[in-house]
């Protein structure tokens, strides 16, 4: 598998299909924007709000709901997009089909990631009794999640049809968002927990087993595409 360093053109036939899930990626964003303008304006508020994440979360809100449920499905095709791209994943146009069914995987793993870390943070909940944390780290997570899918729109439509150039600068900017993300994250998680007076305990299991671990999976295999 070849590096996102490598240049690559534009014109490619076996690129079609990128520009179907970019189409279909903006059509997500748009259907939310124009069906749940007040709810997703209160996502990017409650990303830098700690209160108004909690606050938007905890209702019982059937469009909150609907919203999410399109942002997330946003989110899946961001997170997969990004990582097919930095792949250098670029074929001719007799392996175009093999390029859009990595695609297909990559979103079932992130829907699967994403699916499985929300139920064992609820499990890990009900086996110590930490209900209430687990809660609002799910909530915390579900924000910053659907403000990331947002985040890597553009840098996916500068990186897979810019100039080889601009490509490779998008590709960067777009490692150092999920990065700056992820550190963001850890933050605000830790910032619930020292709220809640959680032990040392619990904060070194959830970061090792919910954040260390997973990143690692992922630059390890980030790092195998580049080789």
């Amino acid at each position: 598998m070849n590096g996102f360093l490598n240049e690559w053109s534009r014109h490619e036939p076996g690129t079609d299909w990128m520009a179907v899930a970019l189409l279909f990626m903006l059509a997500t964003f748009a259907l939310a924007r124009l069906f749940f303008p007040r709810q997703l304006s209160r996502v990017s508020l409650a990303f830098s709000s700690m209160y108004e994440a909690h606050r938007l979360l905890a209702e019982r809100n059937a469009r909150v709901r609907q919203m999410s449920a399109i942002m997330y499905l946003l989110v899946v095709q961001s997170v997969a997009f990004f990582f097919v791209v930095q792949s250098g994943i670029r074929f001719g146009p007799s392996q175009t089909l093999q390029q859009y069914l990595q695609y297909l995987l990559l979103i079932s793993i992130v829907t699967a990631f994403l699916l499985l870390r929300t139920l064992a943070t609820l499990g890990l909940g009900q086996l110590f009794n930490l209900r209430e944390l687990s809660a609002k780290i799910n909530q915390v997570y579900t924000v910053n999640i659907l403000m990331l899918g947002m985040m890597l729109i553009l840098v996916n439509l500068l990186a897979a049809f810019g100039p080889p150039l601009l490509s490779k600068m998008a590709m960067f900017a777009g490692f150092a968002i999920i990065f700056l993300w992820a550190l963001y994250t850890w933050v605000r998680v830790i910032q619930v927990m020292n709220r809640m007076r959680i032990l040392l305990f619990y904060k070194i299991l959830y970061l090792c087993a919910f954040e260390i671990l997973p990143w690692w999976f992922v630059i390890t295999i980030t790092l195998k595409g580049w080789s």
